[in-house]
């Protein structure tokens, strides 16, 4: 735990909003947080430093969000020292969002040419989270003989979907240009996991896309060759998010809906809103899903495969049975020394290091 410091009023007000939901306890109570718990919230996730100009409405229930799940990965989070080599770490591809536009680089213990190279984006449904959160499985790949660069992107409510788009935009041309500094070449593969999933899947399209990527307005350049999607437990049709819902995955989203999707999002082509066009319009390639029966956006990924295979594009899919311990969400990045997590890291690496 990091040593103490005083809490700013920000926190303090953050703090004394959020509540806490403790499992199989349907009451509220107001979560205690120190600020070395702070801290450690804080090295990977931003939590109330963000929210200064918003509603207290929107404030309040990121913070709640943010705080909650923080809270959960601790828990069931990895997050020793990964494995592998670090090459470069915090390196500001996007300096002007801060720890939103940085990303670490991993490599195997020995270095050698023709690595195949990682973009990895993490989940945390537009919100929540930075780099840090994929760190054990980043270095797990690099383990196995991958360059991997590990991205965090700025979040919402500070950045529409189309910002998170560009960011990404930007660190996939950095990986492009920077990879050949540690002996990797070639197309990049996009691993994501949820909001990642869906991030990498659509830069996947604009890469293939000229008219996507004028309407996105994304970073001039070569376009990013990509070789290979990696997509775990991802959702691809976000209409979900587009307004009020009683049930939402992602009830931050929705309450900022309108200024989260901008007018760049609705003028775009319609491939970027509605998967059944991009799977038969876009050449698309190697696509790897993930998910489990416990998965909740499990539904999101068959869809996704059904719709690939009816467009006969190359697809492998992952979706695990119920075992006698959990899986859930996300479990590759979440729980990646897990048996399953690690046939899905293999695999994906074997199918990539052709």
């Amino acid at each position: 735990m990091s040593p103490a410091e005083p809490l700013s009023q920000k926190d303090v007000q953050a703090i004394d909003a959020a509540k806490f939901y403790y499992e199989g306890d349907d009451s509220h109570s107001g979560l205690a947080v120190s600020s070395g718990e702070l801290a450690q919230l804080r090295s990977f996730t931003a939590v109330a430093e963000d929210l200064g100009t918003q509603e207290p409405a929107v404030a309040t229930l990121f913070a709640e969000k943010r705080i909650k799940w923080g809270c959960a990965d601790l828990q069931t989070r990895n997050f020793s020292a990964p494995e592998g080599t670090i090459l470069a770490i915090d390196v500001p591809y996007a300096p002007a969002w801060g720890k939103g536009g940085m990303l670490d680089v991993f490599g195997p213990d020995r270095l050698r040419s023709g690595l195949p190279v990682v973009v990895m984006i993490h989940g945390g449904s537009f919100m929540y989270g930075y780099k840090e959160l994929n760190q054990k499985a980043a270095g797990m790949l690099a383990n196995m003989g991958a360059l991997v660069i590990n991205i965090s992107y700025p979040l919402a409510p500070q950045a529409t979907y189309t910002e998170q788009v560009r960011a990404v935009w930007q660190a996939l041309q950095w990986a492009q240009a920077n990879a050949v500094r540690w002996g990797a070449a070639g197309k990049l593969t996009l691993m994501g996991d949820s909001a990642g999933a869906n991030l990498a899947w659509v830069a996947a399209l604009a890469a293939q896309n000229r008219e996507l990527r004028l309407a996105l307005q994304l970073p001039l350049g070569p376009s990013p060759e990509v070789g290979a999607l990696a997509l775990i437990s991802g959702v691809y049709d976000l209409s979900e998010l587009q307004g009020p819902r009683e049930k939402s995955s992602s009830p931050c989203i929705n309450l900022i809906a309108d200024q989260f999707f901008d007018d760049a999002y609705w003028q775009a082509p319609k491939i970027l809103r509605r998967p059944e066009l991009a799977t038969r319009q876009s050449a698309l390639p190697l696509i790897l899903l993930c998910t489990s029966s416990d998965d909740y956006t499990r539904s999101a990924s068959l869809q996704l495969h059904s719709l690939l295979d009816e467009g006969d594009h190359v697809t492998k899919l992952f979706d695990f049975p119920a075992t006698s311990h959990s899986l859930g969400h996300v479990f590759v990045t979440a729980k990646p020394n897990l048996e399953e997590s690690r046939i899905v890291l293999a695999t994906m690496f074997d199918l990539i290091n052709r």
